[in-house]
């Protein structure tokens, strides 16, 4: 066991694959891997290389969960493991001996992860661990140990939670002295630090190198005998004889193809005079293998003895940089980066949201990636042909480099676009993953993106020699290294930054270790190159262009409260598609109220901004805002400032004269600007017309004056000298109209919507009311309103319900006479074009009143409640209740008269009424008059007419009372009994229930709610439970069932002695639309 922080490591070997040639599991944690390593006895006829393969897979079953896809199998490596496999291969390699071609696969496989502790390191150790207690040749062993910085300390393996809080990320590989590996990014950590953490990985290695050893002693096998392939030594004399001199000034050449073109013609010579002098000795391979060795003696001596390099620069000089930006017309950002005869082509896209790329992560950590980099690798870009296909392993690999060196200065925490940058290889001649990095820092910046600083990147490269003590005797560190630097050299070491630290780096080495000291001079030597390049970049584009690309998408991030969601969605997603459609943005929604808006045009983002805001936003007291009159009462108009949120303008807020009626002043639909007074302990707005007109600067007296103008009609009638006579009286006329309003100190007499005695309100009023309050009311995702929401218009359905018993005779005329004028109105348009529901409950009531007509066709739907009981009375009736407007005046003073007399009663009067109140002598609900049609049939002392409507509403009770009772059908049903059901199946024209165990009905599409439904879906679903109504069975047995009709009788239930079922309160139809404020109560 080897200890690590506060954890420890655990090897061990001889449990599991023992036919391997070397296996051992490794675990740390709850993580275990295995890892087995199997060499073949000899080399394939005809190999010309080192065949290593090293593969790391990852198994859901080792994190309890089933792979993700249609396919319950784990099929092609993600890119995790394809990363761990580069991860694990890179740092085992150069042990191996050189010459040695049998062919090697090393395969490790997750068992266990507890998704704390990631695998990789383990892969690597374990690597080293089987390695080196099998028969294979291999010069280990090695430690491997991931390094982050948390609060200022190294950690050595931190775990996940511990990584999301480290500026650093560091995999390091070494052995008993010298570095191997490494690779990682970091925070722009400066060169200093990095050299620190080095320095602490190579001492956490220590303890896992020796736990290796040990266990190679305990447990190891004895190394193989093995054969290398090797070239003659008389025929690789001989070539070195013929090639002579003339290699030099072919290696020499400067551009890369005419120097590959020069020394392939100086070994075509050579190749066919071996041929000629040894025969059968000399084939293909012995040719390759020849080259390969004059050209890296020949190279390394170049370097070494000449101080010359191929291209003719200094050891510290970087290639000429050449760059453009904006390149491509279409794109969203573009640029093209060249160093020398390695350029690339990179473009910048800017996505959504939902672009972000989501991947499974058994072992833990991060789950999705908003920006990606990918690198592309084309056969052209060294002038070659081969098999055309998908990403290989080392374009993943160098993709990966790249973006990890570009993603610490892309502020993504504030940005909010999903970012994708793509890297096409134009030309390689020499670290072409570095000149991703420099291309991808002027695509972001030329796509407007927000980048803290440029980033570039350089490779640095060694030429050693070793001495007799097989330590390095010498060396030659090579900034910038070309092609063949890289190939007959010792390194490539990478690193990518900012001008204030190191952001990527990764390590490749062809040695068995590279000294820490050299290792510091390197890293020194990119620091100088890397500052040159990104002064070459800034002539290009110093800074993010200060917008995107008109391409681009738009983005406009907004806040909203929470518990708005909801209320912004919709039921059934309404008011989120609405916005959408009318924009044409994509729009996204978080948990936390981030609202983010991607449009392609301006106009559209602020279709969508503006959507939102309303909905979304709350009344502020002292701010002006423009509104839409939606309501008109005696007292004063409610104004919808946004969306389901409106306050009352009181008459005496309406100008800065007196206005005696408010249509004298606004009319239904009218936009105004009002200004918030306040706002009072139950939410309640108080607006006001006036004080907005002042602080607009408007001509307040010139639009006074017409609102002081009596109306013409209203010459004719005595209700202004009336007024006057009973000007003598302020304290009661306005407590009489605070008594109306319903929103002065005192509570509104009679009680409040608490009170179980007061009559309902006719079917007229009540669905007008519920039409407006359904288009100023959406709902959130529940189908509830916020207390605030709710408590005005609970007190507005207060004020509305005149036959309440609390309230006076002068109370209820007043009441009668302003529904009269709203009768007188109804045919105005109440909203604009821009409201649809609107015109859909519109609709809806000129729908009802056209069935009214159609008498014995409507006496059919008896059920569904008040609404259309009186259109069973025919035309005759019909005449009855619409009166023409002489009727109405001579009834109106009728009614003037009957209230001055009872004004004469006083408390004398009242106080019976009251009495028979307590005693509940409260009408019938099947005698109770339309109000809103003009009936006042409990009102006889108000004039012939009143009287009328009082035959009226006893002929429909009469006829109300003619109704069959519930009969019993058969099978224990009755025709009126409620019952709880669920929702089976849904169809267009309605859904079917399940009231009774096997037993389903039709719940027609009319009969699910009091109001239009355009799709069933936006009141009930599948699954749900709801109360429905037997009204009826046909003769072939199908049951005919009503939500609605079980509301009203729940309604009804509520407005008298008794509470409403509970099993109702439950209905999930119910709770998700509510769109009648009269569910409420």
């Amino acid at each position: 066991m080897i200890p690590v922080g506060n954890q420890e490591i655990v090897i061990e070997t001889g449990r599991y694959a023992k036919q391997a040639d070397g296996s051992v599991t490794v675990q740390l944690g709850e993580t275990i891997v295995l890892v087995a390593a199997v060499a073949a006895s000899k080399a394939k006829p005809g190999q010309e290389f080192f065949p290593l393969t090293v593969d790391y897979r990852e198994k859901a079953a080792a994190a309890g969960k089933f792979p993700g896809g249609y396919f319950k199998r784990e099929g092609r490596p993600t890119e995790k493991e394809i990363l761990t496999s580069r991860l694990t291969d890179r740092p085992i390699r150069p042990l191996f001996p050189k010459g040695w071609f049998n062919e090697v696969q090393v395969q490790s496989v997750l068992l266990s992860a507890d998704g704390q502790n990631d695998p990789d390191i383990l892969s690597i150790l374990g690597a080293s661990a089987a390695l080196s207690v099998s028969d294979i040749p291999w010069e280990g062993p090695l430690g491997a140990v991931r390094v982050g910085r948390v609060a200022g300390e190294f950690v050595v393996n931190p775990t996940h939670a511990q990584q999301a809080e480290s500026d650093l990320d560091l995999i390091y590989v070494g052995n008993k002295t010298d570095v191997v590996m490494y690779e990682g990014s970091a925070n722009e950590i400066s060169e200093e630090d990095f050299i620190a953490a080095l320095k602490f990985a190579q001492e956490a290695c220590q303890p896992q190198i020796a736990a290796q050893e040990d266990l190679v002693r305990r447990a190891g096998k004895s190394k193989r005998q093995i054969t290398v392939n090797v070239v003659p030594d008389a025929i690789l004399a001989e070539a070195k004889a013929l090639a002579g001199e003339r290699i030099i000034p072919a290696l020499l050449t400067t551009q890369k193809l005419a120097r590959e073109a020069a020394v392939n013609a100086v070994f075509a010579d050579v190749g066919e005079k071996l041929k000629a002098k040894f025969s059968d000795q000399v084939n293909e391979f012995v040719l390759k293998d020849a080259q390969y060795y004059i050209q890296k003696e020949t190279v390394r001596g170049l370097i070494l003895d000449s101080g010359k390099r191929l291209d003719g620069r200094s050891f510290d000089q970087v290639r000429p940089i050449h760059g453009d930006v904006g390149i491509l017309p279409r794109a969203h950002g573009s640029s093209m980066f060249a160093r020398g005869e390695t350029q690339t082509v990179c473009l910048a896209t800017l996505g959504t949201s939902d672009d972000i790329q989501e991947f499974d992560s058994y072992t833990g950590g991060e789950t999705k990636k908003q920006f990606i980099l990918h690198y592309n690798f084309p056969n052209f870009s060294v002038g070659e042909t081969g098999r055309i296909s998908g990403p290989g392993r080392r374009e993943i690999g160098h993709g990966a480099l790249a973006e990890r060196s570009v993603l610490p200065v892309i502020p993504l925490q504030e940005y909010p676009y999903a970012l994708r940058v793509t890297s096409e290889i134009m030309e390689s001649n020499g670290s072409t993953s570095m000149a991703s990095v420099c291309g991808a820092s002027l695509a972001l910046m030329d796509a407007g993106v927000p980048l803290k600083r440029p980033v570039a990147g350089i490779s640095v490269g060694i030429c050693t020699e070793y001495g007799k003590d097989h330590q390095i005797s010498r060396y030659k560190l090579l900034t910038d290294i070309i092609g063949w630097e890289d190939a007959f050299c010792d390194m490539d070491c990478k690193i990518a930054g900012t001008s204030n630290g190191i952001t990527g780096f990764q390590l490749d080495l062809k040695l068995r270790g590279l000294p820490l000291p050299i290792m510091t001079e390197a890293i020194e030597a990119a620091r100088t190159a890397r500052l040159h390049i990104l002064d070459e970049m800034a002539k290009v584009l110093p800074e993010p262009r200060s917008d995107i690309s008109k391409y681009a998408p738009r983005i406009t991030v907004l806040r909203v409260n929470p518990e708005k969601i909801g209320l912004l969605i919709g039921p059934g997603g309404k008011n989120i598609k609405r916005i959408v459609d009318e924009s044409g943005c994509e729009i996204n929604i978080e948990d936390d109220g981030t609202v983010k808006v991607f449009s392609l045009t301006p106009e559209g983002m602020e279709i969508a901004r503006r959507e939102i805001e309303s909905i979304s936003a709350e009344i502020e007291v002292g701010k002006t805002y423009k509104g839409r009159v939606v309501t008109l009462k005696e007292f004063g108009v409610f104004v919808e400032v946004f969306p389901g949120q409106d306050g009352l303008v009181h008459v005496s807020e309406l100008s800065s004269r007196r206005v005696n009626r408010p249509e004298d002043v606004v009319k239904m639909g009218d936009e105004v600007w009002v200004k918030c007074i306040g706002v009072d302990e139950k939410g309640r707005v108080k607006l006001s017309r006036k004080a907005a007109m002042e602080e607009r600067g408007e001509a307040v007296a010139a639009q006074a004056e017409t609102a002081g103008a009596p109306a013409p009609e209203r010459e004719e009638r005595p209700e202004r000298t009336e007024r006057t006579e009973r000007s003598d009286r302020p304290e009661r006329a306005d407590r009489d109209r605070d008594r109306d309003r319903g929103r002065g100190d005192r509570e509104p007499r009679g009680g409040d919507r608490e009170r179980s005695e007061r009559p309902e309100r006719s079917d007229r009023d009540r669905d007008s009311r519920g039409d407006r309050d359904r288009d100023r009311e959406p709902r959130d995702s529940r189908g509830e309103r916020s207390d605030r929401d709710r408590e005005p218009r609970a007190s507005d359905r207060d004020r509305d319900r005149s036959d309440r018993p609390a309230r006076t005779d002068r109370d209820r005329d007043r009441d009668s006479r302003s529904s009269d004028r709203d009768r007188d109105r109804s045919d105005r348009p109440e909203r604009s074009d821009r409201d649809r529901d609107t015109r859909d409950t519109r609709d809806t009531r000129d729908l009802r009143d056209a069935r009214d007509s159609r008498g014995d066709r409507d006496r059919d739907r008896d059920s569904r409640g008040d609404r259309d009981r009186d259109s069973r009375e025919g035309d005759r009736d019909r005449s009855e209740r619409e009166p023409r407007a002489g009727d109405r005046e001579r009834s109106e003073r009728s009614d003037r008269d009957s209230r001055d007399s009872r004004d004469s009663r006083g408390d004398r009067d009242r106080e019976p009424r009251e009495g028979d109140r307590e005693r509940g002598e409260r009408p019938e609900r099947s005698e109770r008059p339309d109000r809103d049609r003009g009936g006042r049939g409990e009102r006889s002392s108000r004039g012939d007419r009143g009287a009328d409507r009082g035959e009226r509403g006893e002929r429909g009770g009469e006829r109300r009372d003619r109704r069959p009772t519930f009969d019993d059908v058969g099978d224990g049903l009755e025709v009126g009994k409620l019952y709880r059901s669920k929702v089976v199946s849904i169809k267009d024209f309605g859904a079917f229930v399940e009231f009774l165990p096997g037993r389903e009905g039709l719940v027609h599409v009319s009969e699910l709610a009091n109001f239009r439904v355009k799709q069933v879906e936006d009141i009930v679903q599948v699954g749900d439970e709801i109360t429905v109504k037997l009204l009826g069975v046909d003769d072939k047995g199908r049951v005919r069932l009503s939500r609605r009709a079980a509301i009203e009788d729940r309604e009804r239930a509520e407005g008298g002695d008794r509470p409403a079922s509970d099993d109702d309160s439950g209905d999930e139809g119910e709770r998700r639309e509510k769109r009648d404020d009269r569910f409420e109560d």
